[in-house]
């Protein structure tokens, strides 16, 4: 059966795409699943991420004049298992049309079950909103990834999502069983790091999954279209920081096998 994670966040500049192109890498590549990456955010940046050309394959499989099978508007062998649906900023537009949509909060999720014998993971990339599409994606998860920096402004935004997820629509229809905080951004070398991971850990802890470190090479591989595995697979974001008696702690390989342990296996 697919599993299917959203990644969300209302603030943007938390590390959703970076999240979202590298776990699906992870998991495909690495990891062998079969493996789609949907991007509903009108900036199209994990299909870049990804080095896909320009296109928008979300408004296509959404549009209700499609007439082609939805299997073939995917963007297909972005890397070994893994596909992009893209968007562009013509989702911008098409967000509003949607909104006239009936049962619009379900279209991501109706569309998901298309490729049920297709795919084992989906992985779906949200704007920094609260729109129409983000709402679908949030109906459509099985498990909410809420990429998180670590200050004060975040943690409040995160007790508030967290408090919409226990709304009663969102228990009537939504199939998420659950919502967890990923720390981003974690430096070892500041105060502010350590004193808020340990407030996120002593508020949140069902809901803490390993933090990503702080890796300015990030920001380098952006232009290259290759996710951190392939640009560094030594990097911090990659295997985590050393610590003096626990070895590496966090990074994406740390945090991709507490997923596949906690929510994929069987």
């Amino acid at each position: 059966m697919t599993k299917i994670f959203t990644l969300v966040n209302q603030k943007g500049g938390v590390g959703k795409t970076t999240l979202c192109v590298n776990m699906a890498y992870y998991f495909a590549v690495i990891r062998s699943y079969r493996t789609l990456v949907i991007d509903t955010d009108a900036q199209g940046n994990a299909g870049k991420r990804l080095g896909c050309a320009n296109g928008n394959d979300l408004m296509r499989i959404l549009s209700k004049d499609r007439t082609e099978p939805v299997t073939d508007l995917v963007y297909k062998g972005a890397r070994e298992n893994l596909d992009v649906i893209r968007s562009d900023r013509r989702t911008k537009d098409f967000k509003e049309v949607v909104v006239g949509y009936s049962l619009r909060d379900f279209i991501i999720g109706r569309m998901i079950q298309k490729f049920e014998n297709y795919y084992d993971l989906v992985f779906i990339d949200c704007a920094p909103s609260t729109d129409t599409l983000t709402q679908a994606a949030i109906y459509a998860a099985d498990y909410l990834l809420i990429p998180s920096k670590l200050d004060q402004d975040s943690f409040d935004g995160i007790r508030t999502l967290l408090q919409t997820l226990e709304g009663d629509d969102y228990k009537q229809y939504s199939s998420c069983q659950v919502g967890v905080i990923i720390p981003t951004f974690y430096e070892t070398s500041t105060n502010e790091s350590r004193l808020q991971k340990m407030n996120f850990e002593e508020t949140y802890p069902v809901f803490m999954l390993p933090h990503i470190p702080t890796d300015t090479m990030i920001r380098e591989n952006y232009r290259v279209g290759k996710t951190m595995f392939e640009y560094d697979p030594t990097a911090r974001s990659v295997v985590g920081i050393k610590e003096k008696w626990n070895g590496y702690r966090g990074g994406f390989v740390e945090l991709g096998e507490v997923i596949e342990d906690r929510f994929i296996k069987d």
